[in-house]
C-alpha cells in the first residue's frame, strides 16, 4: 500500500510553510512503506519548498521508505524550474541544470564549508543581482556559513542540510533557504535550560538573543543574526526561522514571533534580500538600521 502526498502550490507565506510541515508529518506518521509525491495540484514551487521537499525525500528514504516522485504529475513550467535548479538531476541523474535565475539546489550529508562558501559567493551574491560593498558581502557570507556549519555541529540531522535559492526579478528579491531535519532549536534550548515545557517561540527568542546562544551545545553567536538582521531590516528584506511549532520573522517592521499549526522537528531558515539600484555599503547600512 502507498501513501499519496498531494503537493499544493507553495509560496512563502506562513500557511505555505505549514503546508510543507504537514506533508512531512503525514509521511513520518504513516506506516506505509511507499510514498508517492503527487504534484497535480501544484502550479508553483518556491525555492524554500524545493529545498524542503528534497529533505523530505531523503529523510523518509533513510527511514527505509520507498519515495516516488510522480514526475508525470508535474506541470511543464514547474518541471522546467526543477530541471534548471538541479533538483531533477539530484533525484533522477538524467539531466543537468543550467544558468538561470535559480541558486542551485544543493544537498549535503557531510560538511563542506569551503564549497558552500564558494557556492554563496559565486551563485548567490556574486551574480550582480544585488550590489553590496565587499565589507558587507564578507560579513553576510560569513554569517550564512555559520548557519550552515551549525547544522553539522548542533542539529543532529542524519540527512544533512538542503539548500536552494532564487532570484525573482519582478519582485526584486533574492532569496535563499537552508533546511535541516534535525532536533530543532527549541529542543536544544529546553535541554540546556532544563525547561522542557518552554514554548517553541520562546526558545527561539532565547536562542537568538545576544549573549545567550554562544554557549556549548547551542546555536553559536545567535546564528549570526545580528549582521543579517541589520542588513535585512535596513534594505526591506526579511529573515524567517521555523523550528518545532515556533517561528520568528525579522523584517523592516521589526521582530515578531508566532506559532505554526503544524510542527516541524528540524529548522528552516529563509533569507529574502531586496534588490535595488543602490549599492549597499557600510555607511548606508549603519544609518538604515536605526529604523529597527
Amino acid at each position: 500500500m502507498s501513501l499519496i502526498l498531494k503537493v499544493p502550490t507553495l509560496n512563502d507565506e506562513i500557511h505555505d510553510f505549514e503546508r510543507l510541515f504537514s506533508l512531512h508529518q503525514q509521511a513520518i506518521n504513516s506506516d506505509k512503506e511507499h510514498l508517492i509525491l503527487d504534484f497535480s495540484d501544484c502550479q508553483f514551487l518556491r525555492h524554500n519548498a524545493v529545498a524542503f521537499i528534497g529533505g523530505l525525500v531523503r529523510f523518509n528514504q533513510l527511514q527505509g521508505k520507498n519515495v516516488i516522485i510522480d514526475w508525470h504529475s508535474i506541470r511543464e513550467r514547474v518541471c522546467t524550474n526543477l530541471k534548471q535548479n538541479g533538483f531533477y538531476t539530484a533525484h533522477t541523474e538524467d539531466s543537468n541544470g543550467w544558468s538561470g535565475n535559480s541558486i542551485p539546489y544543493r544537498e549535503e550529508r557531510v560538511i563542506d564549508k569551503n564549497g558552500f562558501l564558494a557556492y554563496l559567493r559565486e551563485l548567490w551574491l556574486g551574480r550582480g543581482w544585488i550590489d553590496v560593498d565587499e565589507n558587507i558581502r564578507r560579513e553576510i557570507l560569513a554569517k550564512v556559513v555559520e548557519i550552515y556549519v551549525n547544522v553539522f555541529e548542533h542539529a543532529d540531522s542524519k540527512v544533512g542540510v538542503f539548500i536552494c535559492g532564487q532570484h525573482y526579478p519582478k519582485r526584486k528579491e533574492l532569496s535563499l533557504s537552508l533546511v535541516d531535519f534535525g532536533v530543532g532549536i527549541p529542543y536544544k534550548v529546553r535541554t540546556h535550560l532544563q525547561q522542557h515545557s518552554m514554548a517553541a517561540e520562546q526558545a527561539i527568542e532565547w536562542a537568538i538573543a545576544p549573549g545567550n546562544s554562544n554557549r556549548p551545545n547551542l546555536v553559536p553567536k545567535g546564528m549570526g543574526l545580528d549582521t543579517l538582521r541589520d542588513f535585512i531590516t535596513g534594505t526591506g528584506g526579511k529573515l524567517e526561522i521555523f523550528s518545532d511549532n515556533g517561528y520568528t520573522i525579522f523584517n523592516r517592521n521589526g521582530l515578531g514571533y508566532g506559532k505554526c499549526s503544524t510542527p516541524f522537528m528540524g529548522t528552516l531558515v529563509n533569507i529574502s534580500l531586496k534588490c535595488s539600484d543602490l549599492q549597499y555599503h557600510t555607511h548606508r547600512l549603519e544609518s538604515s538600521t536605526t529604523l529597527f
